[in-house]
């Protein structure tokens, strides 16, 4: 039997390749972490709560820092940071890791 032009040259690769925006602009970056530098972390606030927390890019690993558990490191997905950050009310900034290691009571 004879296959279609191309058919037996085609990478079968099943890798995600989904793209999450967290801005709502068309030009907005698509990775949360992108323009942070090593010692650089997001911090998130949410006026209407009151709440903090951060998030950090730790290799492969993303990690979230909330107030509510004392700070304490817990595994997420990027793609819920991205839909997090992009909720409406939610502030979120690039600070300095140090800012992180002060409410952990690391410094």
């Amino acid at each position: 039997m004879l296959e279609p032009a191309g058919i037996g040259d085609r990478d079968m690769s099943v890798e995600p390749t989904t793209t999450v925006r967290i801005d709502a602009t068309p030009d907005g970056p698509t990775d949360p972490f992108g323009e942070l530098r090593d010692d650089q972390v997001l911090r998130c606030e949410d006026p209407e709560t009151g709440w903090q927390w951060f998030y950090e890019r730790r290799g492969s690993a993303i990690l979230k820092y909330h107030e509510r558990t004392g700070y304490a490191a817990e595994m997420t997905a990027l793609a819920a940071v991205a839909e997090t950050i992009d909720c409406e009310g939610v502030v979120a900034y690039s600070v300095s890791r140090t800012y992180l290691e002060v409410y952990r009571g690391e410094l």
